[in-house]
């Protein structure tokens, strides 16, 4: 699963939902600094003054949550279109590889991709959000004072190295969440397999004792990936709120000292939140992002592993189907020649023998399941050009 992945899916509506993420950004941004002049109005004495930009602050208010509740929208279809792509692949490895362990296949198509979608594909785009908001609020801030600049990017510097302390911690907890839910999956189906022999004999006790202790196992594991997420986060916001404090007063210090004005004290303090607060955010994104590594690696490589899928559909150009001086020999030496033949599309054909005499093995020369010793299996289209097939997109009934 990468970011790549996900913008190719969709490249335009990708670039909508980035455009409209940054637009609500920028709104965000001047609806806030709109109420420095609303309370220098005030301050003043100028009431009407106040009331106009206190209305259009809330104006863009509600046109940022216009545009946040759009791209929300925009980026769940192209999350969504992204996952139904990596849940085929896996499908098609799954199938080549006949893997019909139903706990295996739940946890890789089910479990595995919304522990991604909840610490990979949401917080991305929470994280750039974040990211905005931080970087437009130090510059309003460098309108304002340069030293409120420094201290709140030595800050956020602080808030930014803090999620390495926890990295390696968080991964770990994701990966042992994802196994004990797969060992779970794997009880449930072992036992209810055998449910009936349990009722038989009443042996409830054995069945009970077992699923609780598979339970259980998830359990403490889901509790430790809660609570390596918990001390992470409240690492990161005794910072918060510590450089909060420290931010206000020295607002307090340059508004004493006639270096900034009065609404511009109050409104730094909430650009300074703004700052802060995006910053923990952004570290927490990140380390929910980081903490998906490992099973992110994992879903990657169970999608390498299946062939990428060429002429996809190519199936429904298929207008002829040729077979030339076709023969397979087996090992044992048995040699099975067949007529040339010619079918059309549509056209229903018959085809009969003894047991032995070679129909299984005719439909998998075609199927591509079994290699010609001699001679050819040609699929052409309406102008009598030869297509080459995905032979996994051709089904045979019998």
């Amino acid at each position: 699963m990468k970011l790549s992945g996900i913008f190719r899916i969709n490249k335009g509506r990708f670039i909508l939902i980035f455009l409209m993420i940054i637009l609500a950004a920028v709104i965000d941004t001047l609806s806030q600094y709109l109420m420095t002049p609303a309370f220098n109005n005030l301050k003043n004495l100028n009431f009407l003054g106040f009331v106009i930009f206190i209305a259009l602050s809330r104006f863009y208010d509600i046109c940022r949550l216009l545009l946040s509740s759009g791209s929300d929208y925009l980026y769940s279809k192209q999350s969504q279109s992204y996952l139904h792509k990596i849940r085929k692949k896996i499908s098609l490895y799954l199938f080549k590889k006949q893997i019909d362990d139903t706990a295996s296949v739940q946890n890789n198509l089910a479990a595995n991709l919304d522990q991604l979608t909840r610490n990979y594909l949401e917080p991305i785009k929470a994280a750039f959000l974040d990211g905005l908001m931080v970087i437009f609020s130090i510059a309003v801030l460098f309108s304002y004072n340069w030293s409120l600049v420094l201290l709140t990017l030595i800050l956020t510097l602080v808030s930014l190295l803090l999620p390495k302390v926890f990295e390696k911690m968080s991964s770990n907890a994701t990966i042992e969440v994802t196994k004990s839910n797969e060992k779970l999956l794997k009880a449930i189906s072992n036992w209810i397999n055998g449910l009936d022999e349990l009722r038989r004999y009443s042996s409830f006790r054995i069945y009970s004792d077992s699923m609780n202790q598979a339970a259980d196992a998830y359990k403490k594991a889901a509790i430790r990936q809660g609570a390596t997420i918990a001390i992470a986060d409240l690492a990161t916001s005794i910072v918060n709120i510590g450089g909060q404090i420290i931010l206000m007063i020295l607002a307090a210090y340059l508004y004493f000292n006639g270096q900034i004005v009065f609404g511009a004290v109050i409104i730094t303090i909430q650009f300074c939140s703004t700052v802060m607060n995006g910053t923990a955010l952004l570290a927490t994104q990140w380390n929910l992002i980081k903490s998906s590594k490992k099973l992110n690696e994992k879903i990657t490589s169970l999608e390498g592993a299946s062939a990428p899928l060429q002429n996809e559909h190519q199936d429904e150009n298929v207008a002829k189907l040729q077979i030339k001086g076709l023969q397979h020999q087996f090992k044992n030496g048995e040699l099975i020649s067949y007529p040339d033949l010619t079918i059309k599309s549509g056209e229903k054909v018959l085809v009969t023998g003894d047991s032995g005499s070679g129909k299984s093995t005719l439909f998998k020369l075609i199927l591509g399941k079994l290699s010609p010793t001699s001679g050819k299996v040609i699929f052409e289209d309406k102008n009598g050009k030869e297509i080459k097939l995905n032979r996994d997109e051709v089904g045979s009934t019998r």
